[in-house]
């Protein structure tokens, strides 16, 4: 998921390594309340029933059809064995 860096306790002082957390010897990037803040509002997106997009476009929602001014949309295809197709 695009949002794990989000939760990555790196942030606020905390190292893993093979499984265990430990206090890290590097700055907090930010503060304990506002990562708890983003893992609150991520936990309120998760359970909103709103679908995460494995794959965004990076002009998502910003390109529009010239002669019907429609929405472009994007999507990918695969084949039989499962490869992309495009």
């Amino acid at each position: 998921m695009e949002h794990e860096v989000l939760r990555d306790r790196y942030y606020i002082g905390f190292v893993t390594w093979r499984g265990v957390e430990y206090e890290g010897k590097h700055p907090r990037l930010i503060d304990p309340v506002t990562f708890q803040q983003v893992q609150d509002h991520l936990t309120a997106h998760a359970s909103s029933g709103e679908r995460s997009r494995k794959h965004k476009p990076y002009l998502a929602g910003s390109l529009y059809c010239g002669r019907c001014k429609s929405k472009l949309i994007y999507s990918r295809s695969t084949g039989r064995r499962g490869l992309l197709h495009g």
